[in-house]
Parts: C-alpha cells; sequence; structure tokens
C-alpha cells in the first residue's frame, strides 16, 4: 500500500488505550482500556480493534504458527500498564527447526578453547550456501565439547560463496562435514536466519 500510494487502503489496528483526552489510563485493567478504546473506535476513521481471544492459549499459538505469523502476545486482562517487560504479558515466537551443515565457528567472549557461534548453510547441487550464525542457548559444557570436535580441522577460506566481508570477522573457517539441528524466528535478507539456538 505504501509503494503504491494507496494508504486509503490501510487500517490501523489498535490493542490498546494510555490515554483518553486528559486522562491517564495506565493504573486501569487491560479490560476496563480496552472498553474504552472500544467506545472510540467507532468515530476513528481506518481504525480497528484487534480481536481479543480468550480460552486455551496452545490452539490459538499452533494456528498463528501454521500462518506463518511471527507469534501470540499472551496478557493478563486485569493487569494494569507498567512501562517495560513484565509478567503481565508474554511474546512468545514461533519458531522454524532446521538441519544445517556447520562451515566455521567463531571464539567465545575472547576464551581460546570455546565456541562463541556456528556458521551454517546448506549445500545446493554442488555448492555450499551460507545461511547465518547459530549460538544462542549453548552451555558451557557444549561450547567446549563443539571447539575439540570443530577445531581440528580448519580451512584458510570459506566453502559457502555468499559470504560477505562483515561475515567473515572472527570466524575459524572448518570444512562444512558436521551437520546440527537448530531453531530460529525468521529469515532476514539473503536467506540469513535471525536469533537462532
Amino acid at each position: 500500500a505504501l509503494g503504491s500510494n494507496e494508504q486509503r487502503e490501510l487500517v490501523f489496528m489498535a490493542f490498546d488505550l494510555l490515554q483518553l483526552d486528559e486522562f491517564d489510563l495506565r493504573g486501569a485493567t487491560l479490560l476496563d482500556r480496552r472498553k474504552a478504546l472500544a467506545a472510540i473506535i467507532p468515530s476513528l476513521p481506518h481504525v480497528r480493534l484487534s480481536e481479543e481471544i480468550g480460552g486455551n492459549p496452545e490452539p490459538v499459538f499452533d494456528s498463528a504458527c501454521k500462518l506463518g505469523l511471527e507469534g501470540v502476545i499472551f496478557k493478563d486482562p486485569d493487569s494494569k500498564y507498567l512501562g517495560g517487560r513484565q509478567r503481565s504479558w508474554i511474546k512468545v515466537k514461533c519458531l522454524v527447526t532446521e538441519e544445517a551443515l556447520v562451515g566455521g565457528y567463531t571464539l567465545y567472549r575472547g576464551q581460546k578453547r570455546a565456541v562463541g557461534s556456528l556458521i551454517v548453510g546448506t549445500k545446493v547441487g554442488r555448492e555450499y550456501r551460507y545461511g547465518g550464525r547459530v549460538g544462542t542457548g549453548l552451555g558451557e559444557n557444549d561450547r567446549k565439547q563443539l571447539y575439540e570436535l570443530l577445531s581440528g580441522g580448519e580451512m584458510p577460506n570459506s566453502l559457502f560463496k555468499n559470504v560477505t566481508v562483515s561475515d567473515h570477522s572472527g570466524v575459524h573457517w572448518v570444512k562444512p562435514r558436521i551437520a546440527i539441528s537448530f531453531s530460529y524466528w525468521e529469515r532476514q535478507n539473503f536467506g540469513k536466519v535471525r536469533t537462532a539456538c
């Protein structure tokens, strides 16, 4: 819509109301804030109230993931609005699990014998394609074991064909012979994974 200058088709989905005229609503419950929002929505063109779904969260979350959505936000309807991260609302993201080949690694925070992140990719035909870095969620023992497994097979250059100069920083390249299974939230430009573990 923005690229084609068809903004009249855009709709703003509102889910909370923190202030109405001069009244601060942050001390009210989410339920009451949404009631106030629902009362003024009819007077606002191109604004709609987001749907609220109660009950068992598992089917809602499963459906969101099947639709390719980023995830679901769960909120306590009796909570007051507080800035920052709170236990009264949580964002649960859909994860994709995939297998990839390890083609390199970085060291963990300057340590000499522990892996910080793994450089992964896939083999397409005879070509190795870079997929990103994986490392969130590794424990101390995992990092040391991975170092022992990978450190003997280092190579001077990457076998991944689409690695940029910035991707080379601090990387020890290895022959892609070990496959791992990992999870991630989404793929960014050029197929790189984002927030992989």
